[in-house]
C-alpha cells in the first residue's frame, strides 16, 4: 500500500476485500524473501539433456531424409513408367514392318536413361533390352523386299562412278533422327554409303545390305542421342553410285524426329556432290 497514490490508499482503507487481498500478497512476498535460491543445474544433467536433444534432432533429420528419398524414388518410378509408356505408345501399336527411325530414337533414349524391363521392347529376342534392340529396330526399318521390276538391268553404256549427297533442312529444329527412301531408274546401283558433315551423323546410316547392289530402291535410317544436333540445312549422308546410261533419282522422307522424339517433316533433297541445290 505504500506504493499506492492517496486515492487508492483511501479506497483500500474503506474496502475489506482489497485489504484481504493485500494481506495475501504480503504473505507471498514474505515467503519469497525467505525462499532459498534455485541451485544451478549439475553439469552432467545439462550434458544429458543436450545429448537427448541432439539425438532427437538427428532422428528427425533421418526421417526427413528418408521421406525425401521415398519421394525421389516415387518420382523416378513415375518418370520411368512414363518413359516406358511413351516407348510403348511409339512402338507397341506399330507392326514390326512399320517401325522406323523415330521408334529407334525413342527406344535409344529410354535405354540410355535407365534399364527397360518390359520384354515387349526385346526386339532381337536375347532376353534383355539394350542398344542392340535399338539397332534391331533400325535394321527392320531399312529392310525392304525389292520387287523384281525395281531391279534395273545392266546397261551397255559406259560405266561411271559418281557421288550423290543427301541434305535435310530441319529449319530451327534440332534433327535427331531421319529415314529416307531413294529410288533409281536406269542402270544405277549404290556401291557405298558415307556419313554426313555434322558430328551427330558422321557414322554411315543403317541400310539393308541385300538391297545395296540390286538398284531400284534403298532405305537409309540414322539416329543421334547427342546433345549437339544439326539445325538448318545439313548434309547427313552421301551415296557412292555406279551408273551406266541414262539414270534418274528420287528421294522421299519417310520419318524424322526432333531431340525429344516428336515427329516433324523437314525438307529432304538428293543432289550430285558439290552442288548445294
Amino acid at each position: 500500500r505504500g506504493e499506492a497514490d492517496p486515492a487508492m490508499a483511501a479506497h483500500i482503507d474503506q474496502c475489506a476485500e482489497c485489504q484481504a487481498a493485500l494481506e495475501e500478497l504480503k504473505e507471498i512476498a514474505e515467503l519469497l524473501r525467505h525462499e532459498p535460491p534455485v541451485p544451478p543445474m549439475p553439469a552432467h544433467r545439462k550434458e544429458q539433456i543436450l545429448w537427448m536433444a541432439r539425438k532427437e534432432a538427428a532422428r528427425v533429420r533421418r526421417e526427413l531424409r528418408l521421406a525425401q528419398m521415398q519421394r525421389w524414388a516415387i518420382a523416378a518410378s513415375v518418370v520411368l513408367a512414363v518413359g516406358a509408356l511413351l516407348v510403348w505408345r511409339q512402338m507397341g501399336r506399330r507392326a514390326p514392318a512399320q517401325l522406323d527411325a523415330v521408334d529407334g530414337l525413342v527406344l535409344a533414349r529410354q535405354v540410355a536413361a535407365a534399364p527397360v524391363a518390359d520384354a515387349r521392347f526385346d526386339v532381337n529376342g536375347d532376353g534383355k533390352v539394350d542398344r542392340q534392340d535399338v539397332d534391331a529396330v533400325l535394321q527392320r526399318a531399312v529392310s525392304v523386299l525389292v520387287k523384281p521390276a525395281l531391279a534395273q538391268p545392266s546397261s551397255a553404256g559406259e560405266v561411271r562412278y559418281t557421288r550423290m549427297d543427301i541434305f535435310i533442312d530441319a529449319g530451327s529444329d534440332a534433327l535427331a533422327a531421319y529415314q529416307v527412301e531413294i529410288t533409281t531408274t536406269g542402270d544405277a546401283k549404290i556401291v557405298g554409303i558415307g556419313g554426313g558433315d555434322h558430328a551427330a551423323f558422321t557414322e554411315p546410316a543403317f541400310y539393308d545390305p541385300a538391297a545395296l547392289h540390286r538398284g531400284g530402291l534403298i532405305i537409309l535410317a540414322a539416329i543421334s542421342t547427342d546433345a549437339d544436333l544439326p539445325r538448318g540445312r545439313t548434309r547427313v549422308a552421301d551415296l557412292q553410285m555406279r551408273e551406266a546410261g541414262d539414270v534418274s533419282y528420287k528421294i522421299r522422307l519417310m520419318a524424322a524426329a526432333r531431340a525429344d522424339g516428336s515427329r516433324f517433316k523437314p525438307e529432304v533433297s538428293l543432289v550430285p556432290a558439290g552442288r548445294q541445290e
